[in-house]
């Protein structure tokens, strides 16, 4: 058996759906079409990065249960049409589980679930409470939710200068 990968994507903001099968007898070249299946359907939400489709390479299973249940497959890519990143595809009982990426490297998450569609749909909500609640203590709503736009942007921007991320 070979590695199967099925992502089904609906409307923007709809679940996305993967299943995917690895057997011991994987080749690179279809865990990179994986990695390349994966990182498209995910980059469909990211705000900042672009992902350079096709960019996929050194694709292996860095780790394997021994009832073949579980694995997680390490692939390079490129972004942003030079820069190199990473992701680690975990796999459970033949479904992908969750993503690890290079610049959250302790955060293991949803196919889709991205810090930047996190961040605007918290935004988002944000910004329907003040339209409704009318405003903070007083303060002009649109202004306090373009402070809060501008502390999420800052922070976000942080943590790609800490990790390299930033030209």
């Amino acid at each position: 058996m070979r590695v199967k990968c099925i992502l089904q994507t609906a409307m923007v903001g709809a679940s996305i759906v993967a299943a995917v099968a690895v057997s011991p007898a994987v080749f690179a070249g279809e865990l990179e079409t994986l990695a390349d299946q994966v990182l498209r359907a995910d980059s469909q939400r990211w705000l900042f990065n672009r992902y350079v489709p096709g960019s996929t390479r050194n694709a292996r299973i860095v780790s394997r249960s021994k009832a073949q249940k579980s694995a997680v497959v390490y692939s390079e890519y490129t972004l942003n049409g030079d820069r190199a990143g990473w992701v680690k595809i975990n796999i459970e009982n033949g479904q992908l589980n969750c993503l690890v990426f290079f610049d959250f490297p302790h955060v293991c998450r949803a196919l889709g679930d991205t810090p930047s569609s996190r961040f605007m749909n918290d935004f988002a909500k944000e910004m329907a409470r003040d339209i409704t609640s009318g405003g903070r203590g007083g303060q002009d709503s649109r202004s306090q939710s373009q402070q809060d736009f501008d502390d999420g942007l800052r922070s976000f921007r942080q943590n790609q200068l800490e990790n390299g991320l930033a030209k």
